[in-house]
């Protein structure tokens, strides 16, 4: 053989393990136009968690501005998230007329903050739960009718002028303080107009 014949037939050699190559990964990542091969789904489902976490920092960063208690927003979700979507709109806050912010079930928790409960401004019925809050305040929910002190530790309570609610709590007669301010979330206070 001479070195023309030689290195034809290596370069139709070298032919034919390219095509079979080609072949061999036509197998694994494509059949007849769609994904089918390990790799393949590999990379869809890489593709659906990226997707997937993009939704959920998204889905996070819509709650705005932030909770600052992750237990009042948990209770909140609770009664008030009408459309299930684990955010609270200016209208399902508006609309939450009850809160209950005590234990639920075997899960115990300690409300570090009450100051979200200013995006409830229609709050009639409230059940603070366990704090080492020893002042709370609840002046920007002028339309209270019921507040349920659970903690011993609550020594002061802040309410709206005009706001007389039935109040509920563990301690003594005379141990806890109420006081009463002027709240600019009440429309009917002339000091606020």
């Amino acid at each position: 053989m001479d070195q023309q014949e030689t290195d034809f037939q290596m370069r139709e050699q070298m032919r034919i393990n390219q095509e079979i190559e080609q072949q061999r990964i036509n197998r694994e990542f494509m059949f007849d136009g769609k994904t089918t091969g390990k790799k393949g789904w590999i990379i869809v489902l890489a593709f659906a968690l990226i997707v997937a976490g993009l939704l959920i920092a998204w889905q996070a960063s819509a709650q705005d501005p932030p909770y600052a208690d992750a237990e009042v927003l948990r209770c909140a979700l609770k009664s008030a998230d009408a459309n299930q979507d684990g955010v609270l709109s200016k209208e399902e806050e508006e609309a939450l007329t009850e809160l209950n912010l005590t234990s639920y079930r075997i899960h115990m928790f300690t409300v570090k903050s009450y100051e979200d409960l200013k995006r409830f401004p229609h709050l009639k019925k409230v059940w603070l739960g366990e704090t080492q809050l020893a002042d709370v305040d609840l002046r920007a929910n002028y339309e209270l009718e019921l507040v349920c002190v659970q903690s011993d530790e609550t020594k002061t309570l802040t309410l709206a002028v005009g706001c007389y609610p039935q109040l509920i709590t563990p301690t003594r007669e005379g141990e806890l303080t109420i006081r009463r301010r002027y709240s600019e979330n009440n429309p009917n206070n002339i000091w606020y107009r």
